[in-house]
């Protein structure tokens, strides 16, 4: 059987030592999130195998990091603490890359000083699309409504300013712009799948190929579920941020809400924390079992007690819960909202469950039939989702970035 393009990029190529490379990694928080879980799992990686790894941040939350990995890495606190705009943040990188023989710097977000900084110390510069193509202008228009406050701001701006803005396509404009200057200046970018990689070149309308070749796919790493407990209890689990712009964390009470009447031996457990979680705690007030337990720096213990996860984003770009919840032997489903997601749970019924777009009722009678399947169908999905998070093992994805480093010297 032949290989589909990102299977046969998902070969991990031989693995040697790399001494002479040093890598710096930034974000505005970490951690925080999806991306910054991936740099620490990359930073460890490279370093077994020889590398210097570096993050630098404007916020360090070290209580966040998980305890039981190692920190074969150093953070380093930006001093004016404001990464994207700050003249003396740069300054300060500049100086800590020459001091530190750092060669590559990878970022995840847009900053106004690349250039200068890549200028400044010849090190390569390579930019990580951790999203899915110009999600940018789709997010500001959703969070720009969410903000105003009274009824007269909300109708002003869903009747006037929001058709004035999307009939210039004043941001999506302003987006397209933003990532040709940054496959032009950049040595490298990284998206999360093939298709993303298409979308973009066809988003920013580039036949460039120097574009083309810039762009790698690399998806996100996953770690090992060992030591696998798969005496699952009936808990259905949802681990993410609880913010409405993306994530929709909130739709998870109206399912919830569709299914625990039929399925009373069920219990709902939500890992995170976000704007929409005093929305979503005053929906639940009138359902059983459902239980918030806020951010959590090791969620292993409800993975190793779960059924099943849940995913109900309206955007997202990959889904590390669901790569997560497959490595340790958990059901994911989620609503089919992007490539990535596709990728992660295809073919829909043997890797995990996709949903309808925003179909809530797909996904709560989806949801009942797995909490209702024999037992014998259960364990042969656990099977497969177990073999299919393999394809994402930090070996292989390790892999690949160390040969884009070595490319990129």
């Amino acid at each position: 059987m032949s290989m589909t393009n990102v299977e046969s990029q998902l070969i991990a190529p031989p693995v040697t030592s790399i001494p002479h490379i040093g890598v710096a990694f930034l974000h505005e928080e970490f951690p925080c999130g999806g991306a910054e879980r991936v740099t620490i799992d990359i930073a460890n990686f490279l370093s077994e195998h020889g590398c210097r790894a570096y993050v630098f941040t404007a916020d360090f939350h070290e209580d966040y990091l998980p305890p039981h990995l190692p920190r074969n890495y150093q953070v380093i606190t930006l001093p004016e603490r404001h990464l994207t705009r700050s003249k003396a943040d740069a300054d300060f990188i500049v100086k800590t890359i020459r001091e530190r023989g750092i060669t590559h710097f990878v970022s995840f977000r847009y900053l106004n000083h690349a250039a200068y900084i890549k200028a400044q110390t010849g090190c390569k510069y390579i930019f990580t699309w951790h999203n899915v193509p110009l999600w940018e202008p789709q997010f500001i228009e959703k969070n720009k409504m969410r903000k105003r406050k009274s009824l007269l701001g909300k109708l002003k701006w869903a009747f006037y300013y929001y058709p004035l803005i999307r009939g210039c396509r004043f941001w999506e404009r302003k987006y397209v712009r933003r990532y040709r200057e940054i496959l032009d200046m950049a040595d490298a970018c990284t998206v999360l799948c093939e298709e993303y990689k298409e979308e973009t070149l066809r988003k920013i309308s580039s036949a460039d190929p120097a574009h083309s070749r810039k762009i790698h796919v690399i998806p996100n790493a996953e770690r090992s579920g060992k030591p696998l407990c798969l005496e699952k209890e009936h808990a259905i689990l949802y681990i993410g941020r609880l913010t409405y712009e993306d994530k929709r964390a909130d739709r998870l009470i109206d399912i919830w809400e569709r299914v625990c009447e039929d399925m009373p031996d069920w219990h709902l457990y939500i890992v995170g924390d976000g704007n929409a979680r005093p929305l979503m705690e005053a929906k639940a007030q009138h359902l059983p079992r459902v239980h918030f337990e806020g951010q959590q720096s090791d969620v292993k213990p409800y993975l190793d007690r779960a059924s099943i996860l849940c995913l109900v984003s309206e955007m997202e770009s990959w889904g590390l819960c669901l790569t997560e919840a497959q490595a340790n032997g958990v059901i994911p489903i989620a609503f089919d909202c992007s490539a990535g997601v596709r990728h992660i749970l295809s073919p829909s019924g043997e890797n995990g469950f996709l949903v309808p777009n925003g179909d809530l009722d797909a996904f709560a009678e989806t949801l009942k039939g797995i909490m209702s399947a024999p037992l014998d169908r259960i364990s042969r999905l656990r099977a497969n989702v177990l073999l299919k998070s393999e394809q994402y093992s930090m070996q292989r994805i390790g892999a690949l970035w160390k040969n884009l480093l070595d490319h990129t010297i």
